[in-house]
Order: C-alpha cells, then sequence, then structure tokens
C-alpha cells in the first residue's frame, strides 16, 4: 500500500499533455525530439524510405520536405506523386510502410495490435505522413511541421525485455501546478470498474496485446484527431511547399477553428489554470486559493470535457474526440475530477461520462463529425451517450463505483507490478 500511494503521488501531477502544433506563442514540443541516429524505417523495402529517414526526426525547423517528397499516407499510390483521394482508407501495408522506430520490436507490436483497433484507426492513420515509435519520446505528441505522430514506446511494451529497452526520462512538464491547491485526474472507466491496467517499466511483468489495446486506442484518437484537423484542407494546399507550411495554410478554416468559432469555451479562469497547468506558466495567489470545489463549479457549465481543453483550441478538440470514440468503440466512459489535497484524495467535483452533458454533446458531435462523417452521429449522440452523472465526494478510489464504496477494496489486492492510473502517466 505505502508503494502504490508513494507511485501514486509521484505521478500524479503528470499528465495526458500529448503535444500538437499550435499557435506559436502556445506551442510546446519535448525538449528532446527523436535522433535521426537511432531511427530507422521498419519495413525497409517502403517506396518512402529514404524520405522517411529524412523527414521526420529531430530537425523541427528546417522545413526541409514537401508533401510531394513524403505525402500524407492517404495521398500516395504505387506511383509517388499520383495522389489517392482523401476519402480513402489505407491499408495496413501501406501504414506499415510508413512506420519509423528505433528498436524493431515496436513495429512488430504496433503491426499486430493495429489488426485488433477499429478500422476507423486506419482511416484517421491516412492523415499523417510518418508514425514514429522511439525509446528517447516521451509524451506522446503530433507534429504539424513533420506531419507524423510519435508514440511513446510505453504504449506498446509486451516483454520485461523489450520495456528494458526505453529510455527512463521525465516528461519535460513535470512539476507544472504544484502550488495550486487541487489535483485535476481522469480515468476511463467501465461497469464501476478500472477499464485499463497499467505497469512501470521496470515491474516485470508480460503483458499482453489486450492489456495495451485500450490505452494505445486512447493516445491514437487524440493525435490522430491533431492530425486529421491540420489536413482536413490539404487538398487546396501548396503540396510543392515544405510539410508544415502546406499543412498550416489553412488552419484558421480547420475543424477545430470553426468549433472555437462556434462553441467558444469561456473560462478566463480555467485558460489562466491550463496555462499554469500544461504550459508552466507561473501562478498567482488567486489560482492557488482556488478549491477543487471552486475550479468544479466553473469548469461544470463551460463546454469542454477535460480541463486540459483550455490549454487550446487544438487540446479542446482533440479531448472532444478522444473521449466520443473510446465510448463509441469500446463503451467505457470517461471520469473527470478536481481532488483535494488530502491524504484521500478526495473528489472536490467529478463527473462521469462529460460528453453527454448539454454544455458538451454539441460540441463533441460536431468535431466527430468532422472527424469521422460518415458514421450515424446522431442515433450514438441520441441513444448510447447516456446521462452524465455525479461523482461522490468520498476518496477517488472510493468514488469510481457510484453504488458502494467497495472500490477501495481493491487496492488491498494490487500485485505483481499492477498501478492503478488515472490518467496514462508518460512514466507508463
Amino acid at each position: 500500500m505505502k508503494k502504490f500511494i508513494g507511485i501514486f503521488i509521484a505521478t500524479i501531477f503528470i499528465f495526458l499533455v500529448n503535444g500538437c502544433k499550435r499557435d506559436k506563442d502556445d506551442y510546446q514540443i519535448p525538449a528532446e525530439t527523436p535522433s535521426k541516429n537511432i531511427l530507422k524505417v521498419y519495413n525497409p523495402d517502403s517506396q518512402y524510405a529514404e524520405e522517411l529517414t529524412k523527414c521526420v526526426s529531430n530537425n523541427y525547423t528546417s522545413r526541409g520536405c514537401s508533401l510531394e517528397e513524403l505525402p500524407l499516407i492517404r495521398m500516395q499510390s504505387s506511383s509517388k506523386k499520383a495522389y489517392k483521394t482523401l476519402s480513402q482508407t489505407p491499408t495496413k501495408e501501406e501504414i506499415m510502410d510508413r512506420v519509423v522506430v528505433s528498436d524493431k520490436w515496436m513495429g512488430d507490436n504496433f503491426s499486430k495490435i493495429l489488426d485488433q483497433l477499429p478500422d476507423d484507426i486506419k482511416e484517421l492513420l491516412g492523415a499523417v505522413t510518418a508514425i514514429v515509435i522511439s525509446k528517447d519520446i516521451i509524451p506522446s505528441y503530433y507534429s504539424s511541421e513533420t506531419g507524423a505522430i510519435y508514440i511513446d514506446p510505453r504504449y506498446l511494451w509486451l516483454s520485461p525485455q523489450e520495456a528494458n529497452t526505453i529510455l527512463k526520462k521525465s516528461d519535460f512538464r513535470d512539476g507544472y501546478g504544484k502550488s495550486l491547491s487541487f489535483i485535476p485526474t481522469w480515468r476511463y472507466v467501465k461497469d464501476n470498474k478500472y477499464a485499463m491496467k497499467y505497469y512501470s517499466l521496470d515491474s516485470g511483468v508480460t503483458r499482453t496485446l489486450e492489456d495495451i489495446k485500450l490505452p494505445l486506442a486512447r493516445v491514437l484518437y487524440h493525435e490522430l484527431a491533431h492530425a486529421n484537423d491540420f489536413a482536413a484542407n490539404i487538398d487546396k494546399a501548396d503540396k510543392t511547399k515544405s510539410i508544415g507550411a502546406a499543412l498550416e495554410e489553412f488552419i484558421d478554416q480547420s475543424p477545430s477553428a470553426l468549433l472555437n468559432q462556434k462553441y467558444s469555451l469561456k473560462s478566463s479562469t480555467l485558460k489562466s489554470l491550463a496555462g499554469v497547468l500544461y504550459r508552466g506558466e507561473p501562478s498567482t495567489s488567486t489560482l492557488d486559493s482556488l478549491s477543487s470545489e471552486d475550479v468544479g463549479k466553473e469548469f461544470e457549465p463551460d463546454g469542454a470535457s477535460d480541463l486540459y481543453g483550455f490549454n487550446n483550441r487544438f487540446e479542446d478538440f482533440a479531448m472532444l474526440f478522444e473521449e466520443t470514440m473510446m465510448q463509441k468503440n469500446f463503451d467505457i466512459q470517461r471520469d473527470v475530477a478536481f481532488l483535494k489535497k488530502d491524504s484521500s484524495y478526495t473528489v472536490g467535483w467529478g463527473e462521469r461520462g462529460r460528453i453527454a452533458s448539454e454544455n458538451v454533446k454539441e460540441r463533441a458531435k460536431f468535431v466527430a463529425k468532422a472527424l469521422l462523417p460518415g458514421v450515424d452521429w446522431e442515433s450514438f449522440f441520441d441513444d448510447e451517450v447516456g446521462e452524465v452523472k455525479k461523482l461522490k465526494n468520498v476518496g477517488w478510489f472510493e468514488s469510481i463505483d457510484l453504488n458502494s464504496s467497495e472500490a477501495q477494496k481493491r487496492l488491498k489486492s494490487l500485485s505483481n507490478g499492477e498501478i492503478i492510473m488515472d490518467f496514462m502517466s508518460p512514466e507508463y
């Protein structure tokens, strides 16, 4: 128990804050990005092997590669520069031809799990130039400079030997928001139980594909929301320009821009808190004095699914899509809460299934329709999302069961390195 609580305290301030290309004033990327020296194309016979090696490593400012050199996956054909229509879904082979790794097992495991993930992930992967999985990536993120998504391999390891190849390094945002008087957190839940398991890199356990499927799906939906947002108008862009310039050419007309215009978030207080928590901006005595109840009262009537959505319009967009897709495809709901900094991490405010809230539902539907227009989203939001439910004002672990406090007993039965994680810490 003491060991678990120590891990929980050590990681509670590490958040799912996967990066994306934003307005320049907002943009943050990891201090260290994948090095060209350790990256290799998973399929050396890929027709884009040379371009992948050159275009997706850590030189973000060169803007040397164009979409003619390295098109989005859904733009390629058997002949370079002969583009597909943007509605076509790439095959698994076309996707795997764009995988770049530091270690072969990363591509092997990605190939295996791709067969078990929903088909819409393949469709969404059409909006990237590459999938980069490297031992030095933390956290996962999308970059419009390269058009690629960068996946933390902590989502993919299966064996202890694979886990041991991943560099143990910290997220560059560790420690943000420590002066605040509340803890923002989240978890995915099914039938009043945790929907996902997480294990530390040094746990010594062997994981299955089933163990990694939901955590990986979650991060893919998030990062691919960014990718498809930026690529929404790529058919109008000048493909002779650099990848970054082409993807950003019509960013003011992107789905996230339209969401922001039609359903903008209101709270300036929450935007300031997001700056402290996710961009490392200095806090103020006013922000530090806000209780978990205060933040909940400010958050509830606004339209974001998570506090991270107040970071910028891109994360607002991606969080709405992530929660929607996880409920639609896996029938799991997301809890979002603000906790007190006491020994029980008491819930000051919390909700389950926030995309069912009237303040959030129309915004989530707008996002889903923009990225996957072929789905009957009206029926999903009318008949399947259910109702938003309040979490009890009890300890965070007890609050998972809306009917009783039996969840606390689960803490006493943890073994074999499993950690209850209420957000995907970049450490796991």
